[in-house]
Order: structure tokens, then sequence, then C-alpha cells
């Protein structure tokens, strides 16, 4: 995991018109135009700031999505049933990426607020195919994603299975589906969290890689150290000697 200063650090990468603010500046500058998170959740980043800056990530303007908040009543808002938090930034990334919009750009467990989240499913999703709320604001009559395809499936089935055989009002039959809902909720989380360790372990072999290499290069230089120190002490053992053998002949010659 990364630091806070880590994660804040001012990257070459930054537009040079921002690069030298600080992040506070930078929020409130792109706090006059667009819809950001609040300024105080984990989600507000420089690379997150700067990505929105650059329209790298997802941005939304404040006259554009409080127009579009004109007509979206409280039911509109109502979340669906077992939504769970941490997947609706994935869903509105696939959303994204099936527009070819920006994606939201958030790392891994830095979650915006959830009131901006709702905000942008609401907006980026008002057919509702991610299944977020409990209503669509609209229905996709002619679907042009595959998540809006997936939704009128979803829902003609529902409407055999469920509504034309008078199932919606059984006790019974909803709570085997709320527990169907809730076992493949905690199976999806499962398959998350086996992807972030693959992904994970995929990071550390590539450090243990790195890690080799460093070691042989320290162990060449480590090497290398340690043979001129051993030369030096035979070239100081061998003057030493010769000099002895100088001293000693020095004596003879005297004694003759």
């Amino acid at each position: 995991m990364f630091s806070n200063n880590q994660i804040n650090q001012i990257s070459n990468n930054e537009p040079e018109a921002i690069r030298s603010l600080s992040k506070k500046k930078i929020y409130e500058k792109l706090a006059e135009d667009y819809l950001l998170p609040n300024f105080s959740c984990r989600a507000i980043i420089r690379d997150y700031l700067a990505g929105v800056y650059s329209n790298n990530y997802f941005r939304v303007g404040l006259s554009e999505i409080n127009k579009f908040k004109v007509d979206i009543t409280p039911r509109l808002m109502k979340k669906a049933v077992f939504v769970d938090v941490s997947q609706i930034v994935q869903k509105i990334d696939a959303l994204l990426k099936e527009s070819n919009r920006p994606h939201l750009g958030f790392i891994h467990g830095y979650m915006p607020d959830t009131e901006w989240l709702y905000q942008v499913a609401r907006f980026v999703d008002p057919c509702n195919a991610a299944g977020i709320f409990e209503h669509s604001i609209r229905d996709p009559t002619n679907p042009i994603i595959d998540s809006d395809k997936v939704l009128v499936a979803q829902r003609v089935a529902e409407k055999i299975l469920l509504a034309d055989n008078n199932l919606l009002g059984k006790r019974n039959v909803m709570d085997s589906v709320r527990d169907l809902c809730e076992t493949q909720r905690k199976m999806s989380c499962r398959e998350r969290k086996l992807k972030l360790m693959e992904v994970r372990g995929i990071k550390l072999m590539e450090e243990i890689k790195e890690g080799k290499l460093e070691v042989e290069s320290k162990l060449r230089v480590t090497s290398l150290i340690v043979r001129a120190e051993v030369r030096q002490k035979y070239e100081r053992d061998e003057r030493g000697i010769s000099e002895e053998e100088e001293h000693r002949r020095l004596l003879k010659v005297k004694e003759m």
C-alpha cells in the first residue's frame, strides 16, 4: 500500500498549469466548474485531480448535472436492495468504458463519498443498467450498450417468470430471490478479492525479480570490494616481508 505522502506526490506527468498548486488549490479550481467528491474523502488525491483537470478521468460540469437533477425526484434516487457500495465504482467504470468515456480514475481502496457516487451513478446510468437504483429514469427502447441489453433481458425474464405467474407478492419466493442475490453478491466479492490477490501476486513476483537482480548486482560490488581489500593486504604483507629481509641483510653487512 502507498502512504499518503507517496499518493500525493507531485508527478512530472501533471499539467504544468497545476504543478505548482497545492492539492487544495487544485480542488478549489476544479470545483468551480465540475462536480467533485467531498474534499475530505480518500478519493481526493493529486493523481485524481490532475486526471480530472486534463479530462483523462470522468468529469461532469456543474451546469450539466444541475440541469439533470431538476427532474430527479427522491423516488428515482431510491437505492436498490442488496447493492454493494464497493461494486458501484466498478459498475460505473464498466458503463463508462462501454460508452467510450473516461473512467472514474479512483485507486483501489480510495473511495469517493457516497453522495457524489450515487449522483454520478444516476447521471451515467439513467436506464439503471447496473441495477443500482430501484427505478429507471428512462427505459432503453433501443439498447446501445451491452449493459442496457442485459437489463432489458433481465426485465423480460422477471416478467415472464415472476410477474406473469403472480409470484412477486409471494413471501417465500421473494425471500428465496433475496437469498440468491445475497449469495451471488458474496460470491462476486470473493471473485474480486481473488482478482486483487492475483494482481498483487503478479506485482510481488515482479518485485522479487527486481530484488534478485539487485542482490546479484550488490553481490558483484561486494565481491570486487573484498577482492580489492585482499589484494591490498597481500601487497602490504609482501612489502613487510621485503622490508624485513632488507633489514636482516643490512645487519649481516654490519656484523662483517
